[in-house]
């Protein structure tokens, strides 16, 4: 008994003397928590000034959500510090040429932190860039006159820092000039029927220019809408008079021959008192010759059903008096 209780005394001594950061250490291997570990990696390890570098950063283990900060690098001297932040993405524009490196910190909600540094991301001067080029797109090819021509141009190359003017041809006269800004979508309203196309400048950060045109756009003149209506009154029905349907026909019937609402009428017809069957067969004689420029209005004022039916003087629902609304669609 005394041998047992001596070995006792000597696992306690023992277990006193350990650090506590050992005993930290066994905890986290009985709890299986996974160590933070970071990831940094850019978009781009090549690039010339002006040109924006992004760096994706990508954290596991530890305890989420995690914070995002960043170190830019340049020939080994740290030339900005960030903020911690929510987002794991980070853009930087070289403004001098060099080799630079992003340094990515990654903090959870322990206040546990780790780093990472990227790979070398080496910067050029413009002049081992491609040559300024611009290219252009337009919302359309053909549209009608009082519609807007819409124009996007994007430039490529130069030294960065684009600038856009763009000028209007109408059958290859000019006639707008925009000044240069950075916005490199333009719209114009074609007031006149013609061809028009749009020269699309753009201007780099060292005042080089190159010219574009975007193809030629056609603005046509929509042929005026023909106007036709049908009213019907609805006043003597097979069992009652329904007062005042045949004042609204009369009255609607004049304003559309006095002042029209929509435009000249190209034809117009008025019936009183038509049964169900009848209102089917007057639609397609009013509306005889009407196209896709068409404008065919349909007034109609009597009796009618909350379930979309609308009734001829003959009889009420159920019956052939009844006309729904799928048949007046068709």
């Amino acid at each position: 008994m005394k041998k047992i209780f001596s070995i006792l005394l000597v696992i306690i001594f023992f277990l006193g003397i350990l650090p506590t950061n050992v005993l930290a250490d066994n905890a986290n291997i009985f709890t299986n928590k996974a160590m933070l570990t970071v990831k940094a990696v850019p978009n781009f390890t090549s690039l010339r000034i002006y040109q924006r570098v992004g760096v994706t950063t990508t954290a596991t283990g530890g305890t989420a959500p995690y914070m995002n900060a960043n170190y830019v690098i340049k020939d080994g001297k740290i030339i900005y510090r960030g903020w911690y932040g929510t987002s794991n993405i980070f853009y930087y524009v070289p403004k001098t040429i060099g080799t630079y490196k992003i340094t990515s910190f990654v903090r959870d909600v322990t206040g546990a932190i780790k780093y990472v540094t990227t790979v070398p991301i080496k910067v050029t001067d413009y002049t081992a860039t491609q040559p300024l080029y611009v290219s252009t797109a337009t919302n359309a090819a053909e549209l009608s006159a009082g519609q807007n021509l819409i124009v996007r141009a994007v430039a490529y190359g130069g030294a960065g820092g684009y600038n856009y003017a763009f000028y209007v041809r109408r059958e290859g006269t000019i006639i707008y000039k925009g000044n240069y800004s950075t916005n490199n979508i333009f719209s114009y309203i074609l007031t006149d029927a013609g061809s028009y196309d749009v020269l699309c400048f753009v201007k780099d950060r060292l005042g080089e220019i190159v010219c574009r045109s975007t193809r030629q756009v056609s603005a046509i003149v929509a042929p005026n809408p023909k106007y036709r209506a049908l009213i019907i009154g609805q006043h003597n029905y097979w069992d009652h008079t329904l007062a005042g349907t045949d004042v609204d026909a009369n009255n609607m019937n004049t304003m559309l021959i006095t002042k029209p609402s929509y435009g000249t009428m190209a034809k117009l017809t008025k019936k009183l008192d038509l049964t169900g069957r009848g209102i089917l067969s007057t639609i397609p004689v009013a509306f005889a010759g009407a196209d896709s420029s068409s404008v065919s209005v349909f007034y109609y004022s009597g009796h009618g059903s909350d379930n979309g039916y609308i009734f001829g003087v003959d009889n009420n629902y159920p019956g052939s008096g009844a006309v729904s609304s799928t048949e007046l669609a068709n």
